[in-house]
């Protein structure tokens, strides 16, 4: 195989998460003395904002997607509750996946050089993206 193979699994849809960040580990698999050893991989994320190509890659994901049995449909709901308190008491109304992936990136995109209303036209235009390729209506 291609080694060293390098990963990320985002743990997005787990309704025990306290917030509706996703939780991010990455890891690369090596092969070590015959065996294959997975290893965790220390990243950093950097504060570039997300250009054109990266809209472009997204669309592309989308694309390949599109006739995925199992993907993910963004209007289901992905929990009745918005956030987990601290004694794991449920907080907020319900939380449809589209709203959950958007409240994710927005964490992620609010440590870059964006302006809030730069986050949101983008986040948008992922879900303009999602809702033409897959034609759902996500009222956009």
């Amino acid at each position: 195989g291609v080694e060293p193979f390098v990963a990320f699994i985002i743990g997005s849809y787990d309704i025990r998460m306290p917030t509706q960040a996703s939780k991010v580990q990455a890891f690369c698999v090596k092969d070590k003395a015959g065996t294959t050893t997975p290893m965790e991989v220390v990243y950093k994320v950097t504060s570039d904002a997300p250009d054109s190509a990266t809209l472009e890659s997204i669309r592309k994901l989308v694309e390949s997607q599109k006739s995925v049995d199992k993907r993910v449909n963004p209007t289901e709901l992905w929990r009745p509750f918005t956030t987990l308190n601290s004694d794991g008491s449920p907080e907020g109304g319900p939380c449809t996946k589209l709203a959950k992936m958007r409240a994710s990136l927005r964490g992620h995109l609010a440590t870059t050089s964006m302006s809030e209303d730069d986050i949101e036209d983008f986040l948008d235009e992922i879900a303009k993206i999602i809702q033409k390729v897959w034609e759902i209506d996500l009222g956009y």
